[in-house]
């Protein structure tokens, strides 16, 4: 289901249920994430993941992404860090606390002894979870090939379309070239029969530095509302073709929500 049919339906249902109860603290962070990824509004993100947490600071879904919104929305890193140490002392095994952390770290500026035990932890977890840990491990070791392999394990035997878009980016970046083309071809062929996010596609084929698709899948993922790509766009991966008409005009459409 693309984010333009179920970004609305999220917000509603939230909404609906914060009528009934405003003390609800997983409304409001549904509603916050609504904001943040879906209406580019961080300000109400803050305020909605705020009150969730004051409402419940165990929260796991105001708990994994607000230190998220505190970092690349608002740039208060240290905020982030604190709200992410409590979030993980309350829910030291919850994937929805992790997941949101492990995307955010830079691995390439961690010691080898903490990466280990971040994977550690991570395999306490989930054994996807461990398995992106260790191709995040393995890429800052500049171990391409395992790296590579890690994905595939993350991946496992029955990815989603989802999945292959992003296996094909990772891949890609791991230096699997052809594993990556594959794996996108793949999710090409299941964006036929199921949702797959247009922003993960264009990134591939940006990395394979092909363009013209790569804008061709940026507008669409525009016109679906795919979750934050204004914030996808600010990346250097696509400063090539933000003079490109066609991305000029989403990043003033998106400027002007």
């Amino acid at each position: 289901m693309s984010a333009a049919t179920a970004g609305p339906q999220v917000r509603r249902a939230a909404e609906r249920a914060l009528a009934l109860d405003p003390a609800l603290a997983d409304a409001h962070a549904q509603v916050g994430l609504w904001s943040m990824t879906y209406g580019q509004d961080p300000a109400t993100a803050a305020k909605e993941l705020e009150q969730s947490l004051h409402l419940d600071s165990a929260d796991v879904a105001a708990g994994g992404w607000y230190p998220f919104l505190l970092t690349y929305y608002l740039h208060l890193p240290d905020s982030a860090q604190a709200v992410t140490q409590r979030a993980q002392r309350l829910n030291p095994l919850a994937f929805g606390v992790w997941n949101p952390f492990f995307l955010s770290l830079d691995f390439a500026k961690l010691s080898a002894d903490s990466t280990h035990a971040l994977c550690a932890r991570a395999a306490r977890i989930q054994e996807r979870l461990a398995a992106e840990c260790e191709a995040h491990r393995r890429q800052a070791a500049n171990d391409g090939r395992g790296a590579a392999a890690a994905w595939r394990r993350w991946a496992g035997p029955t990815p989603s379309g989802r999945d292959l878009a992003y296996l094909a980016v990772s891949l890609i970046i791991a230096g699997d070239t052809s594993g990556g083309r594959e794996a996108l071809r793949q999710a090409l062929a299941r964006a036929n029969t199921e949702y797959v996010r247009e922003d993960l596609i264009a990134n591939a084929y940006m990395r394979l530095g092909e363009r013209e698709p790569a804008i061709q899948w940026l507008v669409r993922g525009a016109a679906s509302n795919v979750g934050g790509i204004e914030f996808s766009l600010q990346d250097s991966l696509y400063a090539p073709i933000r003079s490109d008409p066609r991305i000029r005009a989403i990043i003033e459409r998106l400027g002007h929500r």
